[in-house]
Order: C-alpha cells, then sequence, then structure tokens
C-alpha cells in the first residue's frame, strides 16, 4: 500500500487548488470580458482568491458554488459577501440555516429577478 506523506499532500492540494484559479480565471476572461479587461492574471487570480475567502466564509465550499460566488461578484461588486447596504444579498449570506448550495441557488434567483425588467426588485 502507497502512502502520501503529509507535505505531498499539501503540494497536491495546491496544485489542484491553483487549477482551479486557472479554470475560474479562463472562465473570468471568456464570461466577464469587459470587467477583467483591465485586469492582468495576477490581479485576476488575486480577485479570484479574495472572492473565494469571502465565499468560503459564508459556508460555500463546493467548486460549482464557488464559481457562481465569483460571477456574483462581477455582478453586485467585489465586496458583494460583505456589504450589509445589499440587505437582501446580506440575508442570505448571513443566514445559518442555509447551506452553501442553497444560498447560491437564492442569490442566483434573486439576481435573475433583480436583473429582469418589470420584476418587483429591477434596477
Amino acid at each position: 500500500m502507497m502512502s502520501i506523506r503529509s507535505q505531498q499532500y499539501e503540494t497536491m492540494e495546491l496544485e489542484q487548488h491553483n487549477k482551479f484559479v486557472r479554470n475560474v480565471s479562463e472562465h473570468c476572461r471568456s464570461n466577464w470580458e469587459e470587467q477583467t479587461q483591465d485586469m492582468d492574471d495576477e490581479q485576476l487570480s488575486h480577485y479570484i482568491e479574495k472572492q473565494l475567502i469571502s465565499a468560503r466564509s459564508h459556508n460555500i465550499r463546493f467548486e460549482n458554488d464557488l464559481v457562481h460566488y465569483v460571477n456574483l461578484s462581477f455582478v453586485w461588486g467585489e465586496k458583494f459577501g460583505t456589504n450589509n447596504k445589499l440587505e437582501e444579498i446580506s440575508a442570505i449570506l448571513n443566514n445559518k440555516t442555509l447551506e452553501g448550495p442553497a444560498k447560491i441557488f437564492q442569490l442566483r434567483n434573486y439576481t435573475k429577478e433583480y436583473l429582469t425588467p418589470g420584476s418587483e426588485h429591477a434596477t
């Protein structure tokens, strides 16, 4: 039986994380072209890292949900996860009874409604 030492595991984890950040960067460049055009690769990676930290602080952990969280940051602003002025969003993110996927589901629905012309929340 092969055993993996702690240091090897940490190295593998870091490589997996860096690969995820690269994939999210590519996603952002493709889907948020206007918002990312003035960021070099290092700035975009830093932006994504900050969003991942914020998401995880709200118990959002699955990769797919983390990508949605980054997407939402381009809609609501870089600090939307800590902006108490966005009351509905803050209420969802700070709801301790919701798991991460449920939070993302509600945030996406709220955002979709907010951006739909003629809806109650539309700008």
